[in-house]
């Protein structure tokens, strides 16, 4: 017997041991239709993804539906009420109720987290507050924001 018929019997013969290991698995080897399909398993991690803000201008900040200076005086679970202290743009009113930014939100946007007694600076669209930097915790530097989007 040559090397290359030797060689072709070894995978035949392994070929036929396989068919009866399938076999005992609840497939025929000979019926690709009831062959059992292999299966992979792949573990796939979860990397932290950064959000995808603009850089805060007033441009984007003097498209908001309303704008204001304002102190929280409450926070239950998504409503956050505040004392209005300035508007900026809307509908004026002492007190306004916003829906706070979603925890889901924040590890993909920078979104205020408001916090009772906390003074901050709001715009929003609707009832919701814009993330991106364009609501946040007063300071000095997003209240000349404020000014240069409303000139108020």
């Amino acid at each position: 017997m040559s090397r290359r018929m030797a060689r072709a019997g070894g995978v035949l013969m392994a070929l036929a041991a396989m068919g009866s290991v399938l076999a005992g698995c609840g497939g025929d080897a000979a019926d690709p239709a009831t062959a059992p399909t292999p299966t992979t398993t792949a573990t796939v991690t979860a990397e932290p993804v950064a959000g995808r803000c603009a850089a805060p201008s007033a441009d984007n900040l003097a498209k908001a539906d309303f704008a204001f200076d304002g102190t929280v005086t409450a926070v239950a679970d998504d409503a956050v009420t505040l004392t209005v202290d300035h508007w900026y743009a809307g509908e004026e009113a002492d007190v306004v109720e916003v829906q706070a930014p979603s925890a889901d939100l924040a590890g993909l946007l920078q979104v205020v987290e408001f916090k009772k007694g906390g003074r901050f600076l709001v715009a929003g669209h609707g009832s919701a507050v814009l993330p991106c930097g364009l609501s946040g915790a007063y300071s000095d530097d997003l209240a000349d924001l404020y000014q240069q989007a409303f000139g108020a």
